[in-house]
């Protein structure tokens, strides 16, 4: 059973969901035509600076280098893996171009760093980080952040671009196969398996900080619930929202099947049960999935990056806070909402 809103009453009522499912997409790729923007112009490493800071004047003081360390500055202990690895690598310029979501547009990948001082080292060395910059068209780009891996690596499989990244921790090398194919990155699966998933309960809880915390039900017949505790804005300032309380929607059905096609492409079942970054004062994901007539998978996540398919997910279970047209409930049962926090049911393994 579910809620749902009733309109005369502005409250929640219980009733049964009627089927909304579409079986995972397996279709044979077949490229995009490419239509051309202002990416496929980038020529020079000064062009994609320049590019990059049009899109978020952050990167002012991003600097563009193919290696993690200049020539002039190399660390001892690492300089024989790094040259071994530039060498293996073929890596030759400081960006690449593909078109890794396969939306006619061509994306940015982008190799530098951050300007930053070292005692260990004379002059100036860069906390080496990568990105990749999603190409949209005539909509906003988006920069991903990939998580200071070590010079990813674009490939081909059948024609369909992917991303190899290679992280090098001392000798060890750990090697993560991506693809840009939901216009987020997540692990490349290539025998994805379909599960029917009946319902989705997601819970963002806070930081020490102002991350955003809320609950979010969304059923099989696509009505959803969402319950807004804290800091649910989107400090856009020619249309900024706020939201906080109870709300309800029907979810369009094109983000909805994205979040279907998505979590069954991460195979969500075999997930980790829980993740952890090792600092403190971070956000916790917790998501509960029931699916194939009453299973249950539960994953607690600590730090909100367990994987690149669960922070894909993320990002898609935040978006849906502005992009779905909800409406405020005002009482559940009958009994007015006098303090939302104190409704909030706190997801538990069971």
């Amino acid at each position: 059973m579910l809620f749902v809103a009733c309109k005369d009453e502005n409250t929640i009522k219980v009733t049964e969901p009627t089927i909304h499912y579409k079986p995972l997409k397996q279709e044979k790729y077949v490229k995009a035509q490419i239509r051309l923007s202002k990416v496929d112009s980038l020529a020079t490493d000064k062009d994609v600076s320049k590019f990059l800071i049009t899109i978020d004047s952050g990167f002012t003081n991003f600097k563009l280098e193919r290696s993690p360390y200049s020539d002039a500055l190399k660390n001892p202990e690492m300089d024989s893996i790094t040259k071994a690895r530039i060498k293996s690598s073929g890596i030759k310029k400081s960006f690449y171009k593909a078109d890794l979501d396969n939306n006619s547009y061509t994306d940015l990948v982008v190799l530098g760093g951050w300007g930053s001082t070292s005692t260990a080292y004379e002059g100036e060395r860069l906390e080496y980080h990568s990105y990749a910059v999603m190409n949209f068209g005539n909509k906003p780009e988006n920069i991903y952040d990939l998580r200071s891996f070590l010079m990813p690596e674009i490939h081909y499989a059948n024609g369909e671009p992917y991303l190899i990244n290679r992280l090098i921790r001392g000798n060890d090398i750990k090697e993560i196969k991506l693809t840009g194919k939901f216009g987020l990155f997540t692990e490349y699966n290539e025998s994805p398996v379909d599960s029917k998933i009946e319902k989705i309960e997601f819970e963002s809880d806070p930081c020490f900080g102002s991350c955003p915390y809320f609950l979010l039900t969304i059923n099989k017949n696509r009505f959803a619930t969402l319950i807004a505790i804290a800091y649910n804005r989107n400090d856009l300032p020619d249309n900024y929202i706020e939201m906080e309380g109870v709300y309800t929607a029907t979810i369009k059905d094109n983000e909805y099947d994205q979040i279907m096609e998505l979590l069954n492409y991460i195979d969500f079942k075999n997930l980790d049960k829980s993740y952890s970054v090792g600092h403190t004062d971070a956000p916790t994901g917790i998501i509960k999935i029931t699916y194939d007539n009453g299973k249950i998978k539960y994953i607690n996540d600590y730090g909100m990056k367990g994987t690149y398919g669960l922070m894909a997910a993320y990002n898609l279970f935040r978006n849906l806070r502005f992009n779905q047209k909800w409406t405020k409930v005002e009482k559940i049962f009958g009994i007015k909402i006098e303090n939302v926090g104190h409704i909030v049911p706190r997801l538990k393994e069971y």
